[in-house]
């Protein structure tokens, strides 16, 4: 096994939600464009339990199979039409795009 497979290239979603029915409708048009990227989710957690420091509610782990990949998910002009739903119905928290050693 090299060490390139080692890597991992994820984006973290945490946030508190503010409206479930358009954060449901985000989830269903997000979710092919993040597999057609490549991605899949492989961690969510909507009661999130932080043990240190603080943390919004819902935590979301989204993997690609490299940071290109991630970001062009994020800056694609599909993504850009549903993203908006995403933030309405959401407050606080993060997103980020990890890349590192899983």
């Amino acid at each position: 096994m090299s060490a390139v497979s080692l890597w991992v290239h994820d984006l973290i979603d945490n946030y508190d939600v503010r409206d479930e029915a358009p954060l449901a409708r985000y989830a269903e048009n997000a979710g092919p464009l993040v597999a057609r990227h490549g991605g899949s989710m492989i961690a969510f957690d909507a009661a999130l339990t932080p043990v240190e420091g603080a943390a919004s509610s819902t935590l979301a782990v989204i993997r690609f199979p490299s940071t290109a990949d991630a970001k062009a998910f994020f800056e694609s002009a599909e993504y850009r039409k549903v993203r908006d739903t995403r933030i309405d119905a959401t407050a606080g928290g993060f997103l980020a795009l990890v890349a590192g050693v899983g």
